[in-house]
Parts: C-alpha cells; structure tokens; sequence
C-alpha cells in the first residue's frame, strides 16, 4: 500500500466531502463532483429512511441538484477521522468512513446527520475516481 495512493484516496473523499459542504454563498454544483465521480458511478443511498438508486452524472444532478435547491439551505459533513479506513491493491481502492454533520434546512430547520460510507474506487491517471457510493443513515441520529 503506497502511501500516495493513501494520500490520493483521501484527497478524493475530501472532494466529495466539499462537495456536500454548501451555502448561499458556496451552492452545491455537479461541477464539484464530475473530477472524482465515475460517470456513470452507482449511488446507493437511504437517506431519509428510502432507498434510492441513481446511475452517473445525470442522474446525480437530476436527484441531487433539485433537492437540494428545495429542500437545504446550509450544509457541512465531515468524516470522523477515526473511522477513515482505506485499502488500495494497485489501481483499486476502497474506503470507509463514518460520516458526521449537518445544517440548515431550507425552512430553517436544523438537521443533523450521521451515515456510514463505502466507496468503491479505480486509480485512472493520477486521480482517483468513486465507482459506488454506498451511504447507510444512522436513523437514531439523524434527523
């Protein structure tokens, strides 16, 4: 295991994390997310207490883009830091995490948050890219 292999993973997961980290003043924007997501990457999600199946960029910003216009205003996640696990073997990777955060909803209720990620991942070039977001909500602290 390299260590800036390591390095290259968590450089991604902080991406994606940046990501889902928005304000008025920073929106969120698929814009983020097209350098370190697969295309066509698989998103496993439970979020408010459905599952929920997308498939690559479109489907990304056709669930993603709208909810969060309607629904959140402020948003801020990051990884408990000791929970960050990550494995590389050559050109694939996986890591898991557990998320913590939380925000502002968009008729100013606060909402917090804590899930359980796995991603998937393949080395092309000198990036990382996520192939699946797999994201279990914890329901006894999220709300």
């Amino acid at each position: 295991m390299a260590d800036k292999d390591i390095a290259g993973v968590r450089a991604a997961i902080d991406r994606w994390i940046d990501g889902w980290t928005f304000s008025p003043e920073n929106p969120w924007s698929l814009d983020k997310f097209e350098a370190i997501l697969d295309p066509d990457c698989m998103v496993i999600d439970d979020y408010g207490g459905e599952l929920s199946l997308l498939y690559g960029h479109k489907d990304y910003a056709g669930i993603w883009g709208p909810m969060v216009a309607k629904y959140m205003k402020i948003w801020k996640i990051l990884p408990e830091e000791d929970s960050i696990q990550i494995w590389t073997e050559g050109s694939i990777a996986c890591a898991s995490f557990i998320l913590r955060g939380g925000g502002e909803l968009a008729d100013g209720t606060q909402a917090k948050l804590r899930q359980w990620c796995t991603f998937p991942m393949e080395k092309r070039g000198d990036r990382w890219i996520i192939l699946k977001e797999h994201i279990t909500t914890d329901p006894e602290y999220s709300t």
